[in-house]
């Protein structure tokens, strides 16, 4: 059954295209980075990207045609499920210059963005788990750069790492509830 594809574990993408583009995003100090982004489960209730897609950002299924089931094992990708590993991360990879923040960031938000392009120095991409756990240690420390990570999910930069597994067009029912839902919250 296609409905395979969305098992827990699978890191699933939205795409326009039935084939990945192969590329390298460039990075910028920002809360999240560039690149395309996947997320580990539509189905599984608690982190189900569908459900979130469904909530937060309906009219994004309008705008896309392909589930692609994306392996990234042989990408270099930096993990991060643990408070150690966040701390870990932030202290490396965090932005502290006042000055060199991106013009829409606000100084508050700036100071603790990531400068992306570090990280991209070192990895092909990451993944983030465990969000609900870590977002919760930060103590309602507001403007981290994860509290707009939103759900369990990566991002990878330089897709030439990886490739495609299994390709699903995204069914016109799903398309509709997005679009019915977007219409209804006024995206669209």
């Amino acid at each position: 059954m296609w409905f395979d594809i969305l098992k827990y574990n699978k890191r699933i993408a939205l795409s326009r295209s039935s084939k990945l583009e192969k590329k390298t995003y460039s990075q910028h100090i920002m809360h999240k980075p560039k690149g395309l982004w996947y997320a580990f489960s539509l189905g599984k209730e608690e982190s189900s990207w569908l459900n979130w897609l469904y909530a937060e950002m309906p009219h994004w299924l309008e705008k896309y045609d392909y589930f692609l089931e994306i392996d990234v094992s042989s990408a270099n990708i930096i993990k991060i499920s643990t408070e150690e590993e966040l701390s870990d991360f932030d202290n490396k990879y965090q932005n502290t210059d006042r000055d060199t923040y991106d013009n829409d960031l606000t100084y508050t938000y700036s100071r603790l963005s990531i400068d992306w392009r570090k990280v991209a120095q070192d990895y092909d991409g990451m993944e983030l788990t465990n969000y609900e756990t870590l977002l919760r240690s930060l103590g309602g420390r507001h403007g981290s750069w994860i509290d707009i990570w939103d759900i369990d999910s990566g991002c990878i930069w330089n897709t030439n790492a990886i490739k495609v597994v299994k390709v699903k067009p995204i069914e016109e029912r799903h398309q509709k509830r997005g679009r019915l839902r977007a219409e209804a919250d006024g995206w669209i």
